[in-house]
């Protein structure tokens, strides 16, 4: 199966450039709808490529961000951009000259995939009654154009990779039986101190590597009782869950707030 066929991103860039050149909004809305399908080819042709040795939890997620961030969890080139060469040389210095290309592999950061692919989404909707009597700050035409520059040297990536199965390890979430997500890691490149998050409810793993073999262990806040002043230790999974806890030297009871803040979009 060609993967570029069947995810041809390029035909999503072209359509979205054609669009961006007309004077008409509607158009412009359109094009923001091929560049996220222009990206959604781009991480689909990983994925398709490595099916057989990618978790079935990610090939599942149909959104680009999520996919791509649970992917980096077991491939470390999984993000941006990579070059691939070869040499004849039978010399066993690393040889200067004579390297040849196999290809690049081009792909967006999370940080960067996450961002965009958002933004472009937004166009795709009606605006809020509360919102449509206030112009955006950012037309359709200009948050396209500025998000097709950085797609453009993606597209002529012509090299697709995915670490071999073996390497990959599955484990089920350790933070409730309750809980039916699991985590996953790169079994040859995983360290000790290398944080896990179950994709499910989020809870974070510290894992630790002793001759070979990989353990994981709940993640562990410092906090100061209110009451006694003595410091304890939380697990992260108390914090997640708005559990609470007792302090284990004056049995003073803690609870666990969360505080919600808000900020204006930029593409409001």
């Amino acid at each position: 199966m060609d993967v570029f066929k069947v995810y041809n991103k390029e035909s999503h860039f072209k359509r979205a450039q054609e669009l961006l050149k007309s004077d008409s909004e509607a158009d412009h809305v359109y094009a923001c709808l091929e560049l996220r399908l222009c990206i959604e080819a781009i991480v689909y042709q990983t994925l398709l490529h490595g099916m057989k040795s990618i978790p079935k939890n990610i090939i599942e997620k149909w959104q680009p961000p999520q996919a791509l961030e649970m992917l980096t969890k077991i491939d470390q080139f999984a993000e941006g951009k990579l070059t691939v060469s070869v040499n004849l040389s039978n010399s066993l210095a690393p040889p200067v000259n004579g390297w040849i290309l196999l290809g690049e592999r081009k792909m967006p950061t999370v940080k960067w995939l996450k961002k965009n692919y958002q933004a472009l989404g937004n166009y795709l909707h009606l605006r809020q009654p509360s919102k449509v009597s206030t112009p955006r700050k950012t037309t359709a035409k200009e948050k396209a154009n500025s998000i097709a520059k950085g797609l453009e040297d993606l597209i002529s990536g012509n090299l697709l990779m995915c670490t071999k199965n073996s390497d990959i390890k599955i484990s089920s979430c350790l933070f409730s039986p309750d809980c039916e997500g699991e985590f996953f890691f790169n079994a040859a490149t995983i360290k000790s101190g290398d944080e896990i998050t179950c994709h499910e409810c989020r809870s974070t793993f510290i894992a630790k590597k002793e001759n070979e073999i990989t353990s994981f262990s709940s993640k562990i806040y410092d906090i100061e009782c209110s009451s006694c002043k003595k410091m304890l230790e939380v697990e992260d999974s108390k914090i997640k869950s708005l559990e609470g806890f007792t302090c284990k030297y004056c049995q003073s009871k803690h609870l666990i707030r969360v505080d919600y803040s808000v900020a204006l979009s930029k593409d409001s």
